[in-house]
């Protein structure tokens, strides 16, 4: 046999392995394919990791694939979700692409060109301005849930899909009660799909099954994190998403805030609980601003690391309480200042009611009107709409929250929460119940300064 018949052969086999190996009609499940019929968007609703980003992915490859896209758009939550995820990543465009047809990517362009001559063009969801604008015959984006600002991008988005006989757009999302992802799951010629993320657990790691399986399995929270539920208030629950919605804002006070706190709760023992901590503030509008909050399964020593960074970049007091760990928690995050030769003032907190009479004060700051939570912390939005009081409930970022919000209530006026200026439990301040201006001052009790 000649060489360059040798040669040809080789290069047929190399293609049809490819081909095998990037056959997604063999290995996708039904409900990651897109639908029959007529439709203008369909959406992917799933637990983490059941596969919706590579779903989205090869709808685009299978598309331009077709010819039925010239001009499509890729949309990621961030910039760099885009590029890591969506293009880079491993179910991304390049990845899922065989050799002959995948595309070129140009960063600096913010573009995919195709050996056809398609092009997808790379937008983030942060900027729905530059969406605002270009047509497009095919758009995707993943994970609705974290696009800052959904309701901007996706109607600039929708709006833009213009170009050719039948355009239509993909969307993944692991699901959120937010009113605008509610409303297109319910818009006309909208088709959801859902899946769990147990429907792919065979192709997910070890690690991955440890580190979030096990963490949300048998809780609220992973209803939606693993089985895709979109979740609505509960009854009973202390907080509702009307009130964190009517108060959400996408920045902090214009004029700034007043003062910081890091509020830090350490883990009750049991399945489902993290280490919670929240950034609060108080603004110079005397409202309180939830600028972020966090859900952490560390070794003490670590957790209090993580909240004297936070403390630093907000230059906040930490409050912590230390009904988990006393005295030796003080110790630690002593030793861990002096390590670091620096020093946060700090407050130590002795909680002696339960979580849900500790949190009522929050919840009215809520219900008047006066929490805002910056943006979108679905984690902590989910635990507060969640949380009754009940055994199980999990409520440790919520617990967090409580505690920095509570030091923070003096600080409106004196008012607290709308009531006297008493603490929120009858023991955060040793001693016994003091009214919060009053506590600040004592001396050497339990506020440290350094």
């Amino acid at each position: 046999m000649a060489a360059a018949e040798l040669a040809a052969r080789l290069e047929a086999v190399r293609r049809l392995r490819d081909e095998a190996e990037h056959d997604w009609e063999a290995q996708a499940r039904p409900e990651q394919r897109e639908p029959a019929g007529e439709w203008s968007c369909f959406v992917i609703c799933g637990g983490r990791g059941m596969g919706k980003t590579r779903s989205l992915t090869e709808a685009l490859r299978r598309r331009v694939r077709l010819g039925a896209s010239r001009e499509s758009a890729l949309v990621g939550a961030t910039a760099a979700d885009a590029r890591d995820v969506l293009v880079e990543g491993p179910a991304g465009v390049l990845s899922v692409c065989t050799s002959r047809e995948r595309p070129t990517y140009e960063p600096s362009r913010r573009r995919l060109a195709w050996p056809n001559g398609a092009l997808t063009h790379v937008y983030s969801a942060d900027e729905p301005e530059r969406l605002r604008g270009p047509q497009h015959d095919f758009a995707i984006g993943d994970e609705l849930r974290a696009w800052r600002y959904l309701a901007d991008a996706l109607d600039n988005l929708l709006l833009g899909l213009r170009m050719g006989p039948d355009p239509r757009a993909c969307f993944a999302t692991t699901p959120a009660a937010r009113r605008e992802l509610r409303a297109l799951l319910d818009r006309p010629g909208t088709v959801v799909s859902r899946g769990t993320t147990f429907d792919n657990l065979a192709n997910l790691s070890p690690a991955f099954r440890e580190r979030v399986v096990e963490r949300y399995e048998g809780t609220r929270l992973g209803r939606a994190e693993l089985y895709g539920e979109m979740l609505e208030d509960v009854e009973g629950a202390l907080f509702r998403r009307e009130w964190l919605d009517r108060g959400r804002v996408a920045h902090g006070p214009p004029e700034g805030y007043r003062r910081t706190v890091v509020g830090l709760d350490p883990a009750d023992p049991g399945p489902g609980s993290e280490q919670g901590l929240a950034v609060v503030g108080l603004g110079a509008d005397r409202e309180v601003y939830v600028i972020a909050s966090e859900g952490h399964r560390l070794p003490l020593g670590a957790l209090l690391g993580r909240a004297l960074d936070l403390a630093q970049a907000h230059g906040a007091t930490i409050v912590v309480e230390r009904n988990h760990g006393g005295r030796a928690l003080l110790d630690l995050l002593e030793q861990k200042m002096a390590e670091r030769d620096l020093r946060v003032p700090f407050r130590e907190v002795w909680a002696s009611q339960g979580k849900r009479p500790r949190a009522e004060g929050a919840a009215l700051l809520a219900e008047q009107g006066h929490l805002h939570i910056v943006g979108h912390q679905v984690e902590l939005e989910e635990e507060l709409c969640g949380f009754t009081g009940a055994p199980g409930d999990a409520f440790d970022r919520g617990d967090a929250l409580v505690w920095a919000a509570a030091e923070l209530a003096g600080d409106r006026g004196g008012t607290g929460c709308g009531g006297p200026a008493v603490p929120w439990s009858d023991a955060l301040v040793e001693g016994g119940a003091l009214p919060w201006d009053d506590a600040l001052a004592v001396p050497g009790g339990a506020v440290r300064w350094s």
